[in-house]
């Protein structure tokens, strides 16, 4: 377990970034936690810099969003909705944890905890006082 303490977001998204560039190849599933407004969106859109993603938006109400970089996918997935872990096999996501050359990101994991066992870690990101973060890398 990493924990890094007391960021402000600027420190955030540049420790999301140099995450993202660690794990750029590889074929990695990271789970995020956190309360609302932690800065899941934040920290993914940061980390999917590193693979050449310029926009990323929640998938709260889609529950995924593609983005494919070359022979590279990258599936950023929101679980917020979610009721049990049925509602993902229409998504394909047995076949996406299948493939190669993946990265998947999914916001809100621990809502469906049998999908944990399958992260390659989990990000746990805190609200601290004055808008400052901890990030917890388990």
């Amino acid at each position: 377990m990493v924990s890094i303490k007391n960021l402000n977001l600027t420190e955030v998204k540049r420790f999301a970034q140099s995450l993202g560039e660690a794990c750029k190849s590889g074929n990695f599933v990271i789970g995020f936690v956190g309360p609302l407004g932690a800065g899941k969106t934040t920290f993914i859109k940061s980390f999917a810099k590193s693979f050449g993603i310029k926009k990323i938006k929640s998938p709260s109400f889609l529950v995924m969003n593609t983005h494919k970089r070359g022979k590279r996918k990258f599936y950023h997935l929101d679980f917020y909705r979610l009721k049990n872990i049925h509602e993902l096999e229409h998504l394909g996501i047995w076949e996406i944890l299948n493939e190669q050359n993946r990265t998947v990101v999914v916001e809100w994991v621990d809502i469906l905890p049998k999908m944990k066992k399958y992260c390659n870690f989990i990000i746990k990101l805190q609200i601290e006082k004055n808008n400052r973060r901890d990030v917890t890398i388990i």
